[in-house]
């Protein structure tokens, strides 16, 4: 019943009952007529609203399920204020609208959901719903070995960087220590040393200290780079050279065009320079020993092929020493098929040095080479992998050396999140041409422990007793039994492998008088690793190795510093000192001397 029927009375009627009813009805009609097109502008106006307002992105259920959820319920909240839903009386339209903006997906999951009988039609029940699906409860062991895990990556701004810190550290249950925790890990997780070194001089360091100087870095490192030019990107040409023939010599290169002015490309140096200032004048080509010309761009051809014939003699020797160890020769020189054979075993050795990593969970086939910088990948092979990447432009012209004297030209970089096992990390590949090998430099590799640095070794003899005395012919692990048999050697002359190693007694080294003492300038020691430089000498003078000289002498030689992990190596440089010992001229006895000299006779 509406709230207009109840106002009319009886009495009044009986007393003019044809001019009440008309004016009763006629007031009925106009409040029904206002009360409608109220209801109609009530219900237009978060329609229009609607339409004005930009729609938030339906809720996707693939990847971080709990990101995504955290997103869309931010900008759903942001919509239904702007909208007014709140206003909305009909806790079904609520709801609908909800359903809708989520998506197809949404609603398929949303009928699967158990809800509570009370609140079936209501918004309330449907974003709690959805939050208990989507965001289960948080294991707070994983949410701190995520939260501890995460560093500043390589370009990345500082600001992204403590967001994430910020969001990782509420599944994180720090408590009152939360901002005192997400301090300690800007300090440890920034990329800039001379940042973190200005951070922990501060005694009293607060998060917002730490964040108001990261930033102040951040932005007087662009600022400065802008100033100075750095950040100017210059398009250079790139010049095609031609394939190389055994007849370059004969005709000048093709392809090649000045595209600087003043600029030439040099036939002495290989390179390209203004006229009169080739780097190669003066200079002794190493091949044919003639002047002012560099020995990748040398035309003698006979040195080429002595130098060849060398390589080849080289690749014997070390093919037959190779024979000699992986298999039992017959004749005392190795014969061209077991050359063969070793070309094989060596290959099979090389295979050892292969891993396989994982990129966005694609396989790739690395080789490790310790003795390699970089890191280089064939643009082939990452075309393969078919994952996006941000290609790097090269500040400068970078030229790749192999062994052989072979130059490649990267054309880009890229940087690729390699995994292995539990190890995961940003290395920087450089991009050549071609379908080459991915070659992983030696610090990548040990980076990613698939390989360690050993500086001490341990021989364990596993032998087993009938194995001690079987010839060493017929029973490899003979020979090493025999040598550390259950520790014997090592326990009965365990003072030759503890401490440095030094010869009893004193010798005296003779100075020849006519050459004249030299005193060197003393090295400056770094403040940084003075104190530790100072430790290493008390260390040192108490192992005997050196002696604390506290009088003028006339012999004074200098030192290096070589920084090992946690350690400090100082080594001496007596060069000038060395010229000047005699060296005493004595035969060493060899072993038929000494025996002559024994009286017992040998059974």
């Amino acid at each position: 019943m509406n709230w207009w029927t109840t106002t009319p009375n009886k009495p009044k009627e009986t007393l003019q009952p044809s001019i009440k009813k008309e004016e009763a009805k006629e007031s009925a009609e106009e409040e029904e007529t206002t009360t409608s097109e109220e209801e109609t502008q009530t219900n237009e106006k978060p329609r229009r609203k609607m339409e004005r307002c930009r729609h938030p992105a339906p809720l996707r259920f693939d990847g971080n399920v709990a990101a995504e959820w955290d997103r869309f319920i931010d900008d759903f909240e942001v919509f239904a204020l702007a909208t007014k839903l709140q206003e909305e009386k009909d806790t079904k339209v609520q709801q609908a609208t909800f359903l809708n903006i989520a998506g197809p997906e949404a609603q398929r999951i949303f009928k699967t959901l158990t809800i509570d009988s009370n609140e079936t039609d209501t918004l309330k029940a449907a974003v709690a719903a959805f939050a208990a699906y989507c965001k289960p409860k948080a294991n707070e062991i994983f949410a701190t070995f995520q939260f501890h895990k995460r560093e500043q990556r390589e370009g990345e701004p500082f600001d992204k960087f403590l967001t994430d810190l910020k969001l990782l550290a509420k599944d994180c249950n720090f408590g009152t220590m939360e901002e005192r925790i997400i301090r300690d890990k800007i300090v440890i997780g920034i990329r800039s040393d001379s940042g973190r070194t200005n951070l922990l001089r501060k005694s009293s360091l607060t998060l917002k200290d730490a964040v108001d100087y990261c930033r102040a870095m951040e932005s007087s490192a662009a600022q400065s780079k802008v100033i100075t030019g750095e950040s100017q990107e210059h398009c250079l040409k790139m010049v095609a050279k031609p394939f190389k023939t055994r007849n370059k010599f004969n005709e000048r290169k093709p392809g090649i065009k000045e595209t600087e002015v003043g600029l030439f490309d040099c036939k002495c140096c290989g390179r390209r320079h203004e006229r009169r200032k080739c780097p190669a004048y003066g200079k002794t080509c190493h091949k044919c020993k003639k002047g002012n010309h560099f020995a990748s761009q040398c035309r003698s051809k006979t040195e080429g092929k002595q130098t060849s014939k060398m390589d080849i003699q080289l690749k014997k020797i070390y093919e037959a020493d190779n024979v000699q160890k992986t298999v039992e020769a017959k004749a005392n020189e190795p014969s061209e098929n077991s050359i063969r054979l070793n070309v094989q075993n060596i290959v099979a050795d090389r295979d050892k040095w292969s891993e396989t990593v994982s990129v966005f969970g694609n396989k790739l086939n690395v080789v490790i080479d310790t003795g390699s910088k970089t890191n280089i990948i064939g643009e082939t092979v990452l075309n393969k992998l078919r994952i996006p990447v941000e290609k790097k432009k090269l500040k400068t012209k970078i030229d790749l050396l192999s062994y052989f004297g072979q130059k490649q030209r990267p054309t880009h970089k890229v940087s690729l999140p390699i995994k292995y096992k539990n190890n995961e990390t940003m290395i920087d590949f450089l991009v050549i041409e071609g379908n080459r090998k991915t070659l992983m430099s030696g610090n990548t590799a040990e980076k990613l422990l698939l390989i360690k640095r050993l500086f001490n070794v341990t021989a364990e003899n596993k032998a087993t007793p009938n194995q001690l005395h079987k010839p060493a012919a017929n029973n490899p692990a003979g020979k090493v039994a025999s040598i550390i048999a259950n520790d014997r050697v090592l326990q009965k002359f365990k003072d030759v492998f503890i401490g440095m190693g030094t010869l009893p007694g004193t010798t005296h080294i003779e100075i020849d008088t006519s050459v004249s003492p030299i005193i060197m300038p003393v090295r400056r020691v770094p403040y940084a690793i003075r104190d530790q430089f100072k430790q290493e000498l008390r260390v040192m003078e108490e192992q005997g190795i050196i002696e604390k000289v506290s009088k003028p002498t006339e012999w004074v030689n200098t030192f290096t510093i070589v920084r090992k992990p946690n350690k400090l190596r100082i080594c001496l440089d007596p060069h000038r000192l060395n010229k000047a010992i005699k060296t005493p001229k004595y035969p060493i006895p060899n072993f038929d001397t000494i025996l002559s000299k024994v009286k017992v006779g040998v059974g």
